[in-house]
């Protein structure tokens, strides 16, 4: 059992929910889609995005943090697809309309090129979909997105999660990607 594993068994939301202003700007934004939510844990975004009417499917190392995700999105009849993979292996067989890598880059490790992985995400993403991450500040990481060829940024900014009484500062990058044309 990893550690992910072993934190999970023991709370349903781990994490707590969803960041409210990150749910209420992705409400925004026109059209629906397929959704590609990268290191989704228990499912807290991937459960919101289908709310909001995306085709979802949602990727994690956690077996324990997928079964709750399928669990759940099942009770709730929600559309999405959950599978144990990760970012580095994961086989993209259509394009997404949105990409959302919540905490995710920056523990990676050495051995992984978060260059690269962040390009291979550009390279999934349909033309006009947008590329959604979250870094615990405005750091390397955010940088990279916010600098990827072919895109455009939208939002570069705050954000502000509030779980367990604390009050948590991160770093939200949206860039959007050419349309075709």
């Amino acid at each position: 059992m990893t550690d992910w594993d072993a934190g999970y068994s023991g709370r349903e939301d781990f994490y707590g929910a969803a960041y409210p202003d990150l749910v209420e700007w992705i409400a925004g934004l026109p059209g629906r889609g397929r959704a590609l939510d990268v290191g989704c844990g228990q499912g807290r975004n991937a459960l919101e995005l289908a709310r909001l009417g995306f085709s979802v499917v949602a990727i994690d190392p956690s077996p324990v943090g997928i079964a709750q995700l399928s669990a759940r999105a099942g009770a709730q009849g929600l559309a999405v697809a959950a599978s144990v993979d990760t970012v580095e292996t994961f086989e993209v067989d259509e394009p997404f309309a949105l990409i959302l890598v919540d905490m995710v880059l920056h523990g990676l490790g050495n051995e992984l090129d978060p260059s690269a992985l962040v390009a291979r995400l550009a390279a999934v993403l349909a033309p006009g979909g947008v590329l959604v991450v979250v870094t615990p500040g405005p750091d390397e990481d955010a940088e990279r997105v916010r600098h990827l060829p072919g895109s455009t940024l939208v939002v570069d900014r705050p954000i502000v999660h509030r779980f367990d009484g604390e009050t948590l500062t991160f770093h939200l990058t949206v860039v959007e990607m050419a349309a075709e044309g």
